[in-house]
C-alpha cells in the first residue's frame, strides 16, 4: 500500500508542475499582449502649450496640452516597446 501512495505523490506532483507551468505561460502571453496594446494607445502627437509651477510641492508642475489623450516621453514609450519585444522574444 506505501508503494501506491508514494507513486500518487511522484505523479501529483509531476502534474502540479505541469499545471503551474501552463498557468505561468498563460499569464505570461497575456502580460506581453497587454503591453503591446498599452503601447499601440500611444498614437498621438500632442502640444504641450503652457506649463505652470503652482509650488505646492517640487516638481508641481501642470502643463496644459493641445489634444487630449495619454503622453508619455519618447524613453517612456521605448520603455513600454523594449518590455513587450523581449518578452516576446524570450517566448
Amino acid at each position: 500500500m506505501t508503494e501506491k501512495v508514494a507513486g500518487a505523490r511522484k505523479g501529483y506532483n509531476i502534474w502540479a508542475i505541469l499545471s503551474l507551468d501552463l498557468f505561468m505561460a498563460i499569464f505570461w502571453l497575456a502580460c506581453m499582449g497587454a503591453n503591446a496594446a498599452l503601447r499601440a494607445t500611444f498614437t498621438q502627437d500632442v502640444t504641450i502649450e503652457q506649463c505652470y509651477n503652482d509650488g505646492s510641492t517640487i516638481n508641481s508642475s501642470t502643463c496644459t496640452i493641445s489634444r487630449r489623450g495619454t503622453v508619455a516621453t519618447p524613453v517612456g514609450l521605448a520603455l513600454i516597446s523594449a518590455i513587450a519585444g523581449l518578452s516576446a522574444l524570450n517566448w
